[in-house]
């Protein structure tokens, strides 16, 4: 048996099944929906089929970070039992919450002296988050020491990446990555933003897709919004996005998926 606990946050969306089968430890990240607040617990509370109903009739869901106190009652257990933590965080670039787990981190150390405790910051959220936590899980499940399987996610959490679209501006425009008028123009003119989880963990847009038709790189189904779709470089056609089209089709790994 492993002397470490490896765990994630509920950003990963590691999917229940899983968290259950391999017995992975979940924070939950809190939200808002409506007034309402919930916390993530991979579908169980609220199951996702829900959640994106009620925002499709207007529902406003609002995210917010975790304070150390409640780090720490979710890490202090496993140290006080004698155990590490390997933890598998998703990207400083898009919450500040990790600086919170940093800060809990060096609170217990300072009571569990002999504990080790090791942060990954990923770099990333959802899939590619997950995949990372499945090969973790995969070497720790082989017997692979703490270190080894820290070592080996700092060297190639990098590879893990994601590309989506979105059918609506909505949100980017509530979010503050696209202005008012960028959203109005687009939502006019039928274009989609290619998103992409950057190297440096953050989103940022790579292209647009115009789902109406036109030339093609090669996109069909649901990535493409259910047939052919036009992908415009940003370079010829900007709302105010920043990317680099030769890096969706020059990308060898690139998997989309539609949200």
């Amino acid at each position: 048996m492993q002397n470490y606990i490896l765990m994630t946050d509920s950003d990963s969306d590691l999917p229940y099944a899983l968290k259950v089968q391999y017995d992975i430890p979940v924070v939950y990240m809190p939200y808002t929906l409506d007034g309402k607040e919930y916390f993530d617990d991979l579908g169980q509370t609220l199951d996702h089929t829900s959640f994106f109903d009620a925002m499709r009739q207007g529902a406003h869901p609002t995210t917010s970070a975790l304070n150390e106190t409640v780090y720490e009652e979710y890490f202090e257990p496993i140290l006080a039992e004698g155990k590490d933590i390997l933890f598998l965080a998703f990207s400083s670039q898009l919450s500040g919450t990790i600086n919170a787990m940093r800060k809990a981190r060096e609170t217990l150390l300072e009571k569990y002296p002999e504990r080790k405790f090791i942060i990954v910051d990923t770099l990333s959220i959802s899939a590619p988050q997950t995949l990372l936590v499945l090969k973790a899980y995969e070497m720790y499940n082989a017997g692979a020491d703490m270190q080894t399987v820290a070592d080996w996610l700092e060297s190639n959490k990098l590879r893990a990446q994601a590309w989506f679209t979105v059918d609506d501006l909505k949100y980017l425009q509530r979010g503050g990555r696209v202005s008012a008028v960028s959203a109005a123009l687009g939502t006019l003119l039928d274009l989609k933003p290619i998103l992409v989880e950057t190297r440096e963990g953050k989103l940022a847009a790579a292209a647009i897709r115009q789902p109406s038709g036109g030339p093609t790189m090669g996109m069909k189904g649901s990535a493409a919004g259910g047939g052919l779709s036009q992908c415009i470089p940003l370079t010829q056609y900007s709302l105010g996005f920043t990317g680099d089209i030769n890096a969706v089709a020059n990308a060898h790994n690139l998997a989309m998926v539609a949200l």
